[in-house]
């Protein structure tokens, strides 16, 4: 049969027990002497018990905040770990878009690349049928110059 201390002593009423079996103890020939020995052994323990049972409420009651300092601190590492997904989440989404950036500046390079061949033979090109201009302009200069002199001589 398991009993709390506390229930059977009323708090404070630990020192009127302990003066009371004093008494009993001090008052000469009402008990026997093994009746005295097993008196003072059994205050002797009770003061033991006493003090161990102190001490143990206040490791229960120092466990106990313990516990609720637990209690809490799981709570802040679960919101902690929440949040922290969170951020993960968002590098990996940023880590894709930069990855996504990346491929299409790869694809735009290799477009810029392209349209500035194409331009440098356009302009190549386009030197070309200048001077080719240049050229038949001359040409028709010089036909025209020929045909006005054939023209005056034929008049």
């Amino acid at each position: 049969m398991e009993r709390n201390l506390a229930d059977l002593i009323h708090p404070g009423r630990k020192s009127e027990l302990k003066h009371s079996l004093s008494i009993l103890l001090s008052t000469k020939n009402i008990f026997l002497n093994e009746m005295v020995d097993e008196m003072a052994k059994f205050l002797d323990m009770f003061n033991q018990t006493c003090k161990q049972y102190e001490t143990a409420q206040n490791d229960l009651k120092e466990a106990e905040g313990k516990e609720s300092k637990v209690v809490q601190l799981e709570s802040t590492l679960q919101q902690f770990a929440r949040v922290l997904k969170l951020v993960k989440m968002k590098i990996e989404a940023i880590d894709q878009e930069i990855a996504d950036l990346g491929k299409k500046l790869t694809e735009k390079e290799a477009e810029n690349k392209e349209l500035k061949c194409s331009f440098e033979y356009l302009k190549s090109r386009g030197t070309s049928l200048k001077q080719a201009l240049e050229e038949v302009k001359g040409d028709v200069e010089v036909i025209a110059k020929k045909k006005k002199r054939g023209s005056r001589f034929g008049e």
